[in-house]
């Protein structure tokens, strides 16, 4: 719109306007003194300072013309062009991932969303999972704006967002919805959990033992619901010589413990565990782990120590002598031992491979037998067993 204010009635004022020719004013005083002329910004308005020229002419046939400046210095520069944004950026407070593309945002971490543009902007504004928020201009030059806000308890997954925004004029940007440099926010307020736990000893081939002897393998394996950070764990007091696996994306891991000089006892472990985002998990030892899983959780006995025998004994059924054995009668061989022991083999009196019978249902007390025949040596018996 263009307004001129004439010091006498004139006639209709005939105007060229931001390049269009031969407009004509409207009289808005009803005397012939004030008028305007409108014209709308088309798709092929110059974009520049907008130029015009007026001609003028009073009832007595007195004209001017080529007026082209206004009285006031007002002036208006026409803008199509829609803004574009140069610079699209997000990053968190979380320390495990400061200075990362991917980053994390934990409850309490802050998130800062900061954009750029090609011009000043009027508005910009963001949102999130929620509701619109106004950004805020960095400066004065319009040209930078950003917004910070909290996470929230319970928030999880991609920090989906997106930026609208408009130029001085009013012209309105394409709504972003990503980063120019590739930054973006993963949400992660819950603690890791553990799904699944097992533990074995390569005291037996299959791992089904129970126990565990010097420079045997004990194996923990930690399965949990999301990718974590190595986790922290003890066993048997050794936190220090452990052997750490994990699967591709960490949230499975094997640790090896070899078995030491002097380690007795039931086997004692913990572990802990947090996640990329820096949730801590629960602390989980030998006596609670049962609580944590579904599966049923073996205890493993530590014994470095050989067994020692506290009785051997050789005796003969003979009905005269049972420091004697004639052909018919039974040699017995019988033993206690220390402590438990799987199933021993004996020789005696020649014959090999004898399987040795508890005696006890404790398997501490121990006999074989065998029975004197034609092929049976004559002399002291002997014997020979493995514990």
């Amino acid at each position: 719109t263009l307004s001129l204010e004439s010091s006498e009635p004139i006639s209709v004022p005939v105007v060229n306007l931001a390049g269009v020719q031969g407009l004509v004013g409207v009289d808005v005083s009803n005397n012939g003194t004030i008028w305007n002329i409108i014209t709308p910004v088309l798709d092929n308005t110059s974009e520049d300072n907008v130029s015009f020229s007026i001609s003028i002419e009073d009832f007595a046939g007195n004209s001017v013309s080529g007026i082209t400046q206004t009285t006031d210095n007002s002036s208006i520069k026409v803008d199509r062009t829609s803004p574009t944004l140069t610079l699209v950026e997000v990053e968190s407070t979380n320390v495990n991932t400061l200075g990362q593309l991917v980053q994390y945002g934990k409850y309490g971490d802050n998130l800062t969303i900061r954009v750029e543009s090609d011009e000043p902007l009027s508005r910009v504004q963001f949102q999130g999972s929620g509701s619109l928020k106004d950004m805020t201009p960095d400066d004065n030059s319009s040209l930078k704006w950003s917004r910070t806000q909290s996470v929230k308890a319970g928030s999880n997954g991609p920090a989906d967002f997106k930026v609208f925004y408009a130029d001085l004029a009013g012209n309105s940007g394409v709504d972003v919805d990503n980063t120019t440099n590739g930054s973006r926010i993963i949400f992660d307020t819950t603690a890791p959990s553990l799904d699944n736990f097992s533990i074995v000893s390569s005291n037996k081939p299959d791992n089904t033992s129970l126990y565990a002897k010097q420079s045997d393998n004990i194996t923990l394996m930690l399965e949990y619901s999301e990718s974590i950070a190595k986790p922290d764990v003890t066993i048997a007091v050794d936190n220090s010589t452990l052997h750490y696996i994990s699967n591709q994306d960490n949230s499975t891991w094997m640790v090896v413990y070899t078995v030491k000089p002097g380690d007795n006892g039931t086997l004692q472990y913990n572990f802990s565990s947090v996640d990329l985002a820096g949730n801590l998990g629960s602390a989980i030892t030998d006596v609670n782990v049962s609580s944590q899983v579904s599966s049923l959780i073996n205890s493993i006995t530590l014994d470095t120590q050989a067994p020692a025998l506290s009785r051997i004994h050789l005796q003969s059924d003979n009905i005269y002598d049972q420091t004697l054995a004639k052909v018919g009668d039974n040699i017995t061989l019988s033993f206690d031992s220390s402590e438990v022991l799987s199933t021993p083999t004996a020789d005696l009196a020649g014959v090999t491979n004898l399987v040795v019978v508890d005696n006890s249902s404790n398997r501490t007390q121990w006999l074989v037998w065998t029975q004197v025949n034609g092929s049976t040596p004559v002399d002291n018996v002997s014997f020979v067993f493995e514990i």
